[in-house]
């Protein structure tokens, strides 16, 4: 664990949040839908987050809670007022273009793997980089 996931957890907590740090997201994604993350991560096409959870959702199998090779998520935060649930990866300052396909595969996943546990969820998922190694400049990668 870094310093920045207690940090986030201290700023979550001090905005009426509920956090956890190291959360196992548990859930059980079918056939049918890891094809589907498969071919969404193997297409061509620019990537649309949105559509791509709705996909999702509505492929996804109610399953056991299960853990998952990927259900470590670096911070969880539930926001109870709107009861979204907000999934974080902190990663490297310069993550590469396959670091980023792999961090796409894993959000998609975690939406998978918590949709087969609750269809409802309002979930959000980021990737977090926690400074700009380019400062004073803006991010140029």
């Amino acid at each position: 664990m870094s310093v920045y996931e207690p940090l986030a957890k201290i700023l979550a907590e001090n905005a009426g949040y509920e956090t956890q740090t190291q959360y196992d997201l548990l859930g059980e994604i079918d056939a049918q839908t890891e094809n589907m993350i498969n071919e969404l991560c193997q297409s061509n096409t620019p990537p649309d987050k949105v559509r791509e959870i709705e996909k999702i959702k509505q492929s996804i199998k109610e399953a056991k809670p299960r853990k998952d090779k990927d259900s470590r998520v670096d911070i969880f935060i539930y926001k109870p007022n709107t009861d979204e649930e907000l999934y974080i990866d902190i990663t490297t300052a310069k993550p590469n273009k396959k670091e980023f396909g792999t961090l796409r595969r894993k959000m998609l996943r975690w939406c998978g793997l918590r949709f087969s546990q609750y269809k409802q969820a309002k979930i959000k998922t980021y990737i977090a980089i926690p400074y700009n190694p380019y400062h004073p400049r803006p991010y140029a990668r």
